[in-house]
């Protein structure tokens, strides 16, 4: 018998068969879960966004979803994932639209600092206590023992007021 040595493998002219050959069958499902848990918690945060009346960003999700679907589509059709042309305009979309979910969450650090939040209270930074009683004291005043005990950060009861200066 005469060997022929390895055989050449083509490629399948299709990036989610090439993703299959060369992960099997578990890759190929957690690809699909990536995509599906992709979509689906986009779509969360949209629907978050259209409660709270925010148009601009629940586009952002929408462009996100159509510009991927449509990447993903056309790897059926051509090996678009392998080459980095289009390889880095799905990842590209795929943080925007993570950037956009981070902004959705209501306990995320992110959509606190955006300003359009219902219940959202500003905080009012004010000096040490040893500082404010030696700028009233050098003032000829007598200092005010709730602000001399003050903590560093209290938060101010007026929404959106701007901070008072002693």
């Amino acid at each position: 018998m005469q060997g022929t040595g390895p055989v050449q493998l083509r490629s399948p002219h299709n990036s989610h068969l090439d993703i299959y050959a060369r992960m099997g069958l578990i890759g190929t499902a957690l690809w699909l879960a990536l995509w599906g848990l992709w979509c689906t918690t986009l779509m969360r945060a949209r629907s978050k966004f259209r409660s709270l009346g925010r148009r601009f960003e629940m586009g952002l999700v929408e462009v996100s979803i159509v510009g991927a679907v449509a990447i993903l589509v056309n790897a059926y059709f051509d090996p678009t994932l392998e080459s980095p042309q289009v390889a880095l305009w799905l990842w590209t979309i795929v943080g925007i639209g993570l950037g956009l979910v981070a902004i959705a969450r209501p306990g995320d650090r992110a959509a606190r600092h955006t300003g359009n939040r219902v219940g959202h209270r500003r905080f009012v930074i004010r000096s040490s206590p040893s500082r404010q009683k030696r700028n009233s004291m050098s003032r000829g005043k007598r200092p005010n023992t709730i602000d001399a005990m003050a903590p560093a950060a209290v938060p101010d009861a007026r929404p959106h007021a701007a901070p008072s200066t002693p």
